[in-house]
């Protein structure tokens, strides 16, 4: 499958997508992250729920012109060098922001990005065909501990181009300034206020803990059908009920922040008692995100479960 045709496909049969070890790494990121926004969350937007600013197709088309630039990445690297790795992850980043930046003109998924990068190259420099959870997440520590100068200016210009809301000015490390030479210092100096940059300081563990959790969901015995919407939603309330999402931390008062995890929590504790209609309270919980101007928008977990949709049909596609 490649790019086009997985975008020709009807919305309901993404549910149920695979893809195989033949297709190009660009279809693996265009299938994620078209898999998160597709997903009906609460207080994100999907194809029912819009942003004053932005709609679900552009999140259709940041998945596409994303897909796209990772494609003419590799496919540059390979021209100029077969023998090398030599496309690196800020490379890759900025290839990415800088296309979604030219064709949709918002910022849909900078945060999606920042994960993506050393995801894809971490696949691609896989010794073997197989991809296991394990293999891929060694092979992801060993691209962070490999990043040069070249890395950390491809992500401090893509944070310059996308300019994201609620990232705030710091005395140090400030993405409007010059970069570190390592960026794992800027993303050291972030991690406490921004669970993306945390992820880099950690092996990406909660990435490769939700792509597990996604295909237990997905393969789950139980389900008479697999399901990838149907495990994405139930998986964002798991996260916000055990979890502050990090974008509505920085953009509102603490107090908030908790209350959107205790709203969570409450949800997620009715979603199996049968004399409490759950799509309600799920409504009233989707409701209670988007007021004031959808600044309780859940980003960074949306931005999470788009990295680990990655892991997880990357590694699904190797197991069969």
């Amino acid at each position: 499958m490649n790019i086009e045709s997985l975008l020709a496909l009807p919305l309901s049969s993404l549910a149920s997508l695979r893809l195989s070890q033949s297709d190009s790494p660009g279809t693996f990121v265009a299938a994620a992250c078209l898999l998160e926004a597709t997903s009906i969350k609460a207080g994100n937007v999907h194809p029912q729920a819009n942003f004053d600013n932005m709609d679900y197709a552009h999140f259709r088309q940041s998945a596409e012109v994303s897909g796209k630039a990772v494609e003419q990445l590799f496919q540059s690297s390979a021209a100029t060098d077969p023998s090398a790795d030599s496309t690196s992850v800020g490379d890759c980043i900025f290839k990415m922001a800088i296309a979604t930046k030219q064709h949709v003109g918002v910022n849909t998924n900078l945060g999606t990005l920042i994960l993506l990068g050393p995801l894809i190259v971490a696949s691609q420099q896989r010794l073997t065909s197989v991809v296991d959870f394990d293999q891929l997440r060694q092979s992801v520590a060993n691209v962070l501990c490999n990043l040069s100068p070249r890395d950390a200016e491809g992500v401090y210009r893509s944070i310059q181009v996308a300019r994201p809301g609620g990232l705030g000015q710091s005395n140090q490390m400030d993405a409007n300034n010059e970069p570190p030479s390592n960026i794992l210092d800027a993303m050291r100096f972030a991690q406490h206020k921004d669970d993306v940059a945390k992820q880099w300081v950690t092996d990406f563990e909660v990435v490769f803990e939700l792509a597990k959790r996604l295909c237990d969901f997905v393969d789950s015995q139980t389900l008479k059908v697999r399901n990838w919407f149907e495990a994405i939603s139930s998986m964002q309330i798991e996260y916000l009920a055990a979890n502050v999402d990090s974008l509505i931390a920085r953009k509102n008062d603490p107090d908030i922040a908790i209350e959107v995890q205790r709203r969570a929590s409450q949800l997620l504790s009715i979603r199996s008692t049968p004399t409490i209609d759950y799509q309600q309270k799920w409504n009233e919980f989707d409701a209670f995100l988007r007021a004031d101007s959808n600044r309780r928008n859940p980003g960074t977990t949306a931005d999470l479960v788009a990295a680990a949709l990655y892991v997880a049909i990357l590694c699904e596609a190797s197991s069969y």
